[in-house]
């Protein structure tokens, strides 16, 4: 016997509330050395590495 549609999405929606709550609850949070938040330290951290490479290709280019 098969699960019906709503059985099926439950798992879908628990992870989604569940993520959701860490993104809440790291917004709020403070980091101890920054005063920053969580979710900000966050962010950065996973955004700087694209910010150089885009820095390094505009200073390439601007060089020219």
């Amino acid at each position: 016997m098969s699960a019906n549609p709503s059985q099926q999405r439950a798992p879908w929606v628990l992870a989604t509330l569940l993520l959701g709550q860490v993104v809440l609850m790291s917004a709020y949070a403070r980091n101890p050395d920054s005063e920053q938040s969580v979710l900000r330290t966050w962010v950065m951290a996973g955004f700087t590495p694209v910010a150089a490479a885009v820095n390094k290709v505009v200073s390439s280019i601007a060089e020219t």
